[in-house]
């Protein structure tokens, strides 16, 4: 009982997020601006942040942390970089040894998909889920924003 429990739980521990949803990119796309304000002579140096989408109407072409670096552009110099698309929501991990630039942080390309209604930057959200400074002392009450990108 014990091994098929284990079993179960690892099956539920790599299983996806969410649905892959049944869309196809067009080539109207959104690209939205991602910017972050943390308390007043707080600087970040790393962050985990959650950027969600509707899926019904946005997509990222390809799958998982493919579609993930393929949809972030400006993202800061000399920072690692990694995210992930779950189809509905990005997960991206921000990090440097210094303290990063966050007006704006980065940019992300969605595709409307085929035949769905025109989606608008504003039904784009972010949240950060996790954030230290640059001597890894964990911040709180960091304010995410996101705004229609020229």
């Amino acid at each position: 009982m014990r091994i098929v429990t284990t079993l179960l739980m690892t099956a539920i521990a790599f299983a996806p997020t969410g649905a892959r949803a049944e869309c196809r990119p067009s080539d109207e796309i959104v690209r939205v601006r991602i910017s972050l304000e943390p308390a007043k002579n707080v600087h970040l140096a790393g962050l985990v942040l959650a950027v969600t989408y509707p899926a019904d109407r946005l997509v990222i072409p390809g799958q998982g942390q493919d579609a993930g670096r393929s949809a972030l552009v400006e993202v800061p110099e000399g920072a690692f970089t990694m995210s992930e698309d779950r189809d509905g929501e990005l997960r991206l991990v921000v990090a440097k040894a210094e303290a990063l630039k966050l007006d704006p942080l980065c940019e992300i390309t969605f595709h409307r998909c085929e035949g769905a209604e025109s989606a608008k930057f504003e039904e784009v959200s972010c949240r950060v889920t996790d954030a230290s400074d640059p001597t890894t002392n964990k911040i709180k009450d960091v304010r995410c924003s996101v705004d229609a990108a020229s």
